[in-house]
């Protein structure tokens, strides 16, 4: 029988054994262990441009939803500032949560957005800290639409959003397919 994909890695990567020894080629021929497949595998530790940006490795920080901000501003506070200098590595980049682009784009409490002069001030912090560590970082725009509530909207109105699909009847597709109850 023939070795799995995963049989064929342990054997070539046994554990605690670094993917590349130093002066070794930054890309592995897939094809050496999967004949025909004739592909490159960058390592994760060579370098990538994105855009104008130089990136030293290939790991990025996702973006993760902190709800950390400055009440009632939503403004990114010290605390926002030290999490992202904390991550932030040369030539690392870091792709910050979700802000919203308006006061009726929020979905979820404590949320830093990017609207308002004291919010960009707070987001200005954050990108000179992480600046200052040699790291690259984006911002995820955000508006959440009608998913969000009325609680979190400005007068407690009813979110603004686009026409379009039924959200009752997407979310009953969806645990469809995942084999959920109805």
């Amino acid at each position: 029988m023939p070795e799995t994909a995963w049989e064929v890695f342990v054997r070539r990567h046994p554990v605690g054994q670094a993917f590349y020894e130093p002066g070794e080629p930054a890309t592995y021929r897939i094809d050496e262990a999967f004949p025909g497949a004739g592909m490159n595998y960058p390592s994760l530790f060579s370098p990538l441009q994105v855009g104008p940006y130089m990136l030293d490795h290939r790991v990025a920080m996702a973006p993760l939803t902190r709800m950390r901000a400055e009440k009632p501003s939503l403004a990114p506070r010290p605390l926002n500032v030290e999490y992202y200098a904390q991550r932030a590595t040369p030539g690392g980049l870091i792709i910050a949560e979700a802000s919203p682009v308006m006061a009726t784009g929020f979905g979820s409490p404590g949320v830093p957005g990017i609207y308002s002069e004291q919010q960009i001030a707070g987001w200005r912090e954050v990108v000179d800290a992480v600046h200052a560590k040699g790291g690259v970082i984006f911002l995820q725009l955000w508006h959440v639409g009608r998913v969000s509530h009325s609680s979190f909207q400005p007068g407690g109105v009813l979110p603004v959003a686009i026409g379009g699909a039924d959200l009752g009847r997407l979310q009953n597709r969806n645990r469809r397919r995942q084999g959920r109850p109805l």
